[in-house]
C-alpha cells in the first residue's frame, strides 16, 4: 500500500496504475526472486532514470534478474536493493546515452552484471555509476569490448571515481590538451600526429586540433586497442622497449604528462596489465 502511494502521489493516474500493477504481477511469475512490492518499488525508482514510465516497466524484469543474480554471488558486498540497483544501472546508461533504448540497455547492461559476477561483487552498481559520472565524454564513446570487457577491470583496480578522472583526462589528451612543446614534440616525433592539424606549425608545435593524433577514432573507441596498435608500435619502431616496465613508464612521462592521463596509459599499456 505504501508503495502504490507512493505512485499516486507523483501524479500517476488509474490507467498508468493499472498497467503498474498489471506488469508487477507479470514479473511476480517471470522472477520469481521477485516479490510484488519489490516490483512496484523498481519501477518507481527507475521511471526517472530511464526518463519515461514506458521503460521502467519494459526493463523491470531485466532489473530484478540483474538483482537477483549479483546478489547471490555478491554477498554483502552489495547492499542495494532491486531498486536502488535498477536507478545506477538506469543512470550509468542515461550518461551512455543508451538507456531510452531497452535492446541496447539490456544488452551493455548484461555485460556489467557478468563483470560484477566475475568480480564477486568487487566491481559494483556504485563504483561503475562512480566511473560514468568522471568519466564524461569518454564513456559515450566506448565500443562494447571495452565496455563490457576491459573497463570493469580497470574500475575494480582504481576505483569508479579515479578510473573515471583517469579516463577523461586520457580523452581530453587525445582530443589536444596537451602541457607544452615538448609534450607535442614526442608526439610528434613517433609520427603518431597528422602535421597539417598540429597548432604552431611543423616548426614549432605547441598543441594540435582534435583529430590530429592516428586513430584517434579507435583510440575513443577502444583504447587498448588503439594501444596495442598504433601507440606500442609507434613507440618500438622508435626504440623502446615496450615490454621493458621502465622503458615504456618513461616514455609515457613525456607523452602523458597528466598524472591521471599518465595512469589510465599505464593501465593499458603495461605489458602486465594488458595481458591481463
Amino acid at each position: 500500500q505504501h508503495e502504490v502511494v507512493g505512485l499516486g502521489n507523483v501524479g500517476r493516474t488509474p490507467a498508468e496504475m493499472k498497467q503498474i500493477e498489471a506488469t508487477s504481477r507479470k514479473a511476480v511469475k517471470n522472477v520469481p526472486t521477485s516479490t510484488f512490492t519489490e516490483n512496484l518499488k523498481v519501477i518507481s525508482e527507475t521511471t526517472g532514470a530511464f526518463g519515461s514510465l514506458e521503460h521502467a516497466m519494459e526493463n523491470l524484469e531485466f532489473v530484478q534478474k540483474a538483482n537477483s543474480v549479483v546478489h547471490s554471488v555478491a554477498g554483502d558486498k552489495i547492499q542495494d536493493g532491486p531498486g536502488e540497483m535498477g536507478n545506477k544501472m538506469a543512470r550509468f546508461f542515461e550518461m551512455r546515452g543508451t538507456a531510452g533504448n531497452h535492446e541496447v540497455f539490456q544488452k551493455e547492461a548484461e555485460q556489467m552484471v557478468r563483470a560484477m559476477v566475475f568480480s564477486r561483487g568487487n566491481f559494483n552498481p556504485d563504483e561503475m555509476l562512480m566511473f560514468g559520472q568522471q568519466s564524461k565524454g569518454a564513456l559515450t564513446n566506448y565500443n562494447e569490448r571495452f565496455l563490457g570487457n576491459i573497463a570493469p577491470s580497470i574500475i575494480t583496480e582504481m576505483g569508479g571515481e579515479r578510473a573515471g578522472t583517469a579516463a577523461d583526462a586520457f580523452r581530453n589528451l587525445l582530443m589536444g590538451k596537451v602541457r607544452d612543446k615538448r609534450q607535442t614534440k614526442a608526439w610528434s616525433d613517433l609520427g603518431l600526429l597528422d602535421k597539417k592539424q598540429v597548432i604552431g606549425g611543423e616548426g614549432s608545435p605547441i598543441a594540435w586540433k582534435a583529430g590530429a593524433v592516428q586513430g584517434t577514432d579507435k583510440a575513443l573507441a577502444d583504447p587498448l586497442q588503439w594501444m596495442e596498435e598504433d601507440l606500442l608500435p609507434a613507440l618500438k619502431k622508435s626504440g623502446v622497449n615496450v615490454d621493458d616496465k621502465l622503458e615504456l613508464s618513461k616514455a609515457f612521462g613525456t607523452l602523458f604528462r597528466n598524472n591521471m592521463a599518465n595512469n589510465f596509459a599505464e593501465k593499458i599499456g603495461q605489458l602486465q596489465q594488458r595481458t591481463r
